[in-house]
């Protein structure tokens, strides 16, 4: 008994401090939903999205719409496909970081080379470092700011925030946050590629104690162990530190596809391999 109204007192406070940074953060980024009529396809960072774009680069016309991120406007398949929505939630896209010069490269390419509507989503805490960061001036680019505040409070009403846009669960990984803006758009099916998240693959502690592995995305690998670096500090990560982000990122898929039957949405995962257990599987 006691318990139980400790956890309620808790949880009460939990969901007061929330409401009150709800309260202070307006305005923020509200995604207008639809019931669209096509399949969602997302398109994240893998490097099992070779595969994919093998596919797509033998048909002539989608059918489905397309959310794709980071780096994928490299590839020459990006003018064919169209994408609909893009997504941007790394540092390094608002930030000046070590990778700035790749970052104005690919922004360039955005800029100059989308003749066809396409969304922006950012996190709207980032909004205006973004803007401020790169001046996109092509007409075809909305840039729209999406609510990313985390929710504090009873598991019971968890849903019910996300579900109305006024929170969402930690992304970590742009990947999630991308998951949360399909779920947000009002589609009945979405279908995951290149979500292999394998992040323990290659995992090693070198000989000057910084954590290290082989970085992997479908536009590129490197064969050698590079350190793994928090940009946001700058700093290499320490092994517990890592592992402690990389588990709540597999947390937030809990959480997104808890969100998904909610709201009577279905994901599927269709990458091999991938490390995720929180969705259905694509079953051949």
């Amino acid at each position: 008994m006691i318990k139980s109204l400790v956890k309620f007192f808790l949880d009460l406070l939990k969901l007061l401090y929330f409401l009150i940074l709800l309260i202070f953060s307006f305005p923020r980024g509200r995604l207008k939903k639809s019931r669209r009529q096509v399949d969602l396809e997302i398109l994240a960072n893998g490097p099992s999205l070779k595969d994919k774009i093998k596919v797509l680069r033998q048909h002539d016309i989608y059918k489905n719409d397309y959310l794709v991120m980071n780096y994928f406007a490299l590839d020459d398949l990006f003018i064919k496909l169209k994408p609909t929505y893009y997504c941007f939630a790394d540092p390094m896209f608002y930030k000046k970081t070590l990778r700035f010069e790749e970052v104005m490269s690919l922004f360039k390419i955005i800029n100059e080379t989308v003749a066809w509507p396409m969304t922006i989503y950012i996190p709207s805490s980032k909004y205006r470092a973004f803007k401020s960061f790169y001046k996109f001036e092509n007409s075809f680019l909305t840039i729209v700011p999406v609510n990313n505040l985390p929710y504090r409070g009873p598991e019971n009403l968890r849903n019910y925030f996300y579900s109305k846009g006024l929170a969402q669960p930690q992304s970590f990984t742009v990947a999630n946050f991308a998951i949360y803006i399909g779920l947000m758009l009002g589609y009945n099916k979405i279908e995951l590629y290149g979500v292999d998240h394998t992040f323990f693959e290659g995992l090693a502690v070198d000989e000057n104690n910084q954590v290290c592995n082989i970085e992997k995305h479908f536009y590129g690998k490197s064969d050698n162990l590079r350190p793994i670096i928090n940009i946001n500090t700058g700093l290499n990560w320490s092994i517990a530190n890592y592992t402690f982000n990389i588990s709540h990122m597999f947390k937030s898929h809990d959480y997104l596809n808890s969100l998904a039957s909610y709201m009577n949405i279905q994901v599927i995962n269709h990458t091999c391999n991938s490390l995720i257990d929180s969705y259905p599987r694509f079953k051949k």
